[in-house]
């Protein structure tokens, strides 16, 4: 038994275990072209249009945030650099694009075959650091999304000091706390 599809070896369909026999749009494209597509996100670029996009802000805490306009789900789509000539793949996330190439043989097939997501442990949807991206199922995913972790706070109130002690992150991997919030929050 094949531990990433859940497939027999002697199987030819490839839809055993629920696995569809057909190949995911971004393996439409090959990886040199969804790498280059994302060095364009990561150092700056012009389209086809003329619009020029500069190159990814690297934050504090490390985030490459593409500065490419956001959809109105929050999240960058993009196409590959090069059609493929019979296929025209149809945009796709860049974060899903940035797991395709950074993650585990594993985390790839879970996220295109296995109804995983890629989720962004810093919370910045235009974040394309791999190292900021990991593999999850849905609901940590959505999860991952309301964590509501916080620094330790001193205030005071009518001349009063309270401390106000941070949540820890019940998550694996941890989320990442913007250092920008943490700068802005703490006394």
């Amino acid at each position: 038994m094949d531990q990433i599809t859940g497939t027999s070896s002697n199987s030819t369909n490839g839809s055993e275990k629920g696995f569809a026999s057909f190949d995911h749009p971004l393996k439409l494209v090959d990886k040199d072209r969804w790498i280059a597509t994302i060095e364009r996100l990561k150092y700056g670029y012009t389209n086809t249009n003329g619009i020029y996009f500069p190159p990814a802000v690297i934050t504090a805490n490390g985030c490459h945030l593409a500065q490419r306009s956001l959809r109105d789900d929050g999240y960058i789509h993009i196409a590959p650099v090069t059609a493929v000539p019979k296929e025209k793949p149809r945009p796709q996330s860049a974060h899903r694009v940035v797991c395709y190439l950074a993650k585990s043989e594993v985390d790839v097939h879970n996220l295109l075959y296995g109804g995983y997501q890629a989720s962004h442990l810093c919370h910045q949807t235009n974040c394309i650091n791999p190292d900021h991206l990991v593999v999850e199922t849905q609901q940590v995913n959505l999860s991952r999304k309301m964590c509501s972790v916080k620094v330790n706070v001193k205030t005071s109130v009518n001349g009063r000091d309270y401390f106000l002690k941070a949540e820890e992150c019940p998550h694996s991997p941890p989320c990442i706390i913007r250092l920008e919030d943490r700068a802005a929050i703490e006394l």
